[in-house]
């Protein structure tokens, strides 16, 4: 059962003027990246939090994804998990244990801070196959 769950984990960093350093996107269970587990770094490397949670998904994904339905999927799933990430971080949305999103941990070492958060999805999945490697 484990590999039928698709509850994935973000983990994000950011700098101390609140630009996005790095991020990834894997599965909770065994830890496959979502694509690629940062598939988004190369747009929003720099960009600052405040400017991203202002995106809209369908410019963003319009703007940026290839033009093919898995590749614009996985754009729209990154964009999704920051967006979550982001919205729990400067507390636009709930993010407490039993949300589709939870924060997991904050932590800052003096230079960067980074949020760890798991995502549930709330979509119906039922359709959506399992990467096999359980």
């Amino acid at each position: 059962m484990p590999c039928k769950d698709i509850t994935e984990i973000i983990k994000l960093r950011l700098d101390e003027s609140g630009r996005i350093t790095n991020y990834s996107l894997a599965k909770i269970t065994c830890g496959g990246s979502v694509g690629q587990e940062d598939l988004l770094i190369s747009l929003v490397k720099g960009m600052r939090i405040v400017d991203f949670a202002k995106l809209s998904p369908k410019e963003f994904v319009a703007g940026h994804a290839p033009d093919d339905g898995l590749s614009s999927f996985l754009y729209f799933k990154h964009f999704k998990a920051l967006s979550s990430a982001i919205g729990a971080l400067i507390g636009d949305i709930a993010a407490s244990a039993g949300e589709p999103t939870a924060i997991e941990s904050i932590t800052y070492d003096g230079r960067e801070l980074e949020l760890s958060a798991v995502l549930k999805s709330t979509l119906d999945v039922n359709n959506i196959r399992s990467c096999g490697c359980g």
